[in-house]
């Protein structure tokens, strides 16, 4: 071998020493740093966008304890429960705060439920309820004033829906026909504890602590089977439950399902401004008792309860709001069982009823 030969191959050896500490140190050396370059410019980008963000903490944190205030509110202003008890609760709230008050005729109708979806309902879900009380009453004229300010200022949520008023000359007070509606909130992690009663206030010169206050003031019971006293017998909620309104209101129209179904699994419901055909079939089979709805086209079946006392279907109807006002429902009703069925017509327009019934088989009683 030459020397030009070794010096050849020593020069080619130098660069293939080159070539591999290229490949194995200084290339990934390099994109390692490219790497971290770029990693760094990220994360600036990043610490800038959170500096930027951090300077709108407070008013973040703001918002959050705003939020939280308004949750508070609500959970002091909304029940987490709705019942009878909540009712009285208020009207002896308005005897003791009014001595002059009178009471002429009082109207509990059904809790409702509120509309809501019934997608992914789960036993966290919140449902709103809904309590009206119709009132027929006699206020002095300062009274009355107070009055309206009062419902407004009651800290358990109560609507004003309906005020009518007119004097009475003969007595100087004025004699007022009023609606409210009591709202709730229930589900979740939400508690309800009814009120409990330690003294009832008796009014003026009318006794309001009758021990069937009750059953005098839930609704009509003339044709209702009464004990050995004379009290009419009934159940603390109905069976099957029955809700007409307009179709502009905060629920469907036409609603059919079973009272004590919080889920409203069973509810079958529209929202047409007609009248809307229905079906309740109510049957048994050994203890056990089921429900069939049909209301237009569509069809809810084989709906399991417990019956009590008595059976019962509950209807509540609102009054039409004007001619164009058409929603309604008329019933067909199929009473397979061995017990009477007592439909208790709570409210309805009375002039233009928005429950109807065509034909009726089985043990009906239809307490209007």
């Amino acid at each position: 071998m030459t020397n030009r030969e070794k010096q050849m191959i020593g020069v080619v050896g130098v660069l293939l020493l080159l070539l591999v500490l290229y490949y194995v140190g200084y290339r990934p050396l390099t994109n390692k740093k490219a790497e971290l370059e770029e990693e760094v410019a990220s994360l600036t980008t990043t610490a800038d966008e959170l500096r930027k963000e951090y300077v709108k903490m407070a008013e973040y944190q703001a918002g959050i304890d705003a939020s939280k205030a308004t949750i508070a509110e609500i959970d002091a202003k909304y029940p987490s429960g709705l019942d009878q008890e909540l009712g009285f609760e208020l009207i002896f709230a308005i005897e003791d705060r009014y001595e002059g008050v009178l009471f002429d005729t009082m109207n509990f109708a059904p809790v409702e439920p509120l509309m809501y979806s019934e997608e992914n309902v789960t036993e966290n879900t919140l449902r709103g309820l809904r309590q009206t009380l119709t009132s027929d009453m006699m206020f002095d004229y300062g009274d009355l004033k107070d009055f309206l300010k009062f419902i407004v200022d009651y800290p358990k949520k109560t609507v004003l829906t309906s005020l009518n008023m007119s004097l009475d000359e003969s007595t100087g007070k004025i004699n007022t026909s009023i609606s409210l509606n009591q709202y709730a909130i229930e589900g979740a992690d939400r508690v309800y504890e009814a009120p409990v009663f330690d003294e009832v206030p008796t009014g003026n010169d009318i006794l309001f602590d009758s021990e069937n206050l009750l059953v005098d003031i839930v609704g009509p019971s003339s044709k209702r089977p009464k004990d050995a006293d004379g009290n009419v017998i009934r159940d603390a909620v109905s069976d099957i439950y029955i809700a007409l309104k307009p179709t502009q209101a905060d629920v469907e129209a036409q609603v059919i399902g079973l009272r004590a179904d919080q889920t409203q699994s069973s509810y079958v419901r529209q929202d047409i401004n007609d009248i809307v055909e229905a079906t309740i079939r109510i049957y048994s089979s050994g203890d056990a008792y089921f429900a069939d709805f049909i209301l237009g086209d569509v069809d809810n079946g084989s709906n399991t309860f417990e019956v009590g006392n008595i059976l019962e279907i509950e209807v509540n109807a609102s009054d039409r709001v004007g001619d164009d006002d058409l929603a309604g429902m008329n019933l067909t009703i199929d009473n397979e069982t061995d017990m009477v069925l007592y439909i208790n017509h709570f409210t309805d327009d009375d002039d233009n009823p928005r429950l109807t019934f065509g034909s009726i088989t089985g043990e009906v009683i239809i307490d209007e």
